[in-house]
């Protein structure tokens, strides 16, 4: 079972009880049951709120089935003395201008 089928089955057991206690023992249907409170008012509120979860749910959701971290450092902010140490092992560089360029790197810090 893949982990979008997990999420989805989790979501269908745990959410499908919730909607049939929705509507129990109200009594506010009918022509009036918009205006009975603030509902006119919420509604808008409401639905914005509504849309706002929907979407941080469903990219909390990508992020966890995909296992990006949209958060963290970027690679490519990698540290200078490692980079001098994998051209040096490549060969892109020679022994003194390895060791010239690591005692100025050191020397910077």
């Amino acid at each position: 079972m893949n982990n979008l089928s997990r999420v989805l089955s989790t979501c269908f057991v745990f959410g499908l009880p919730l909607v049939s206690f929705a509507h129990e023992g109200s009594d506010h249907y009918g022509p009036h049951m918009m205006w009975q409170g603030y509902g006119m008012m919420m509604g808008p509120f409401m639905m914005v709120l509504f849309i706002a979860v929907i979407t941080v749910v469903g990219v909390l959701i990508f992020k966890w089935l995909t296992g990006h971290n949209f958060g963290s450092g970027s690679s490519s902010e990698e540290d200078p003395i490692e980079i001098l140490k994998a051209r040096f092992a490549r060969g892109e560089i020679e022994k003194e201008d390895f060791e010239e360029r690591l005692r100025m790197l050191q020397n910077s810090k």
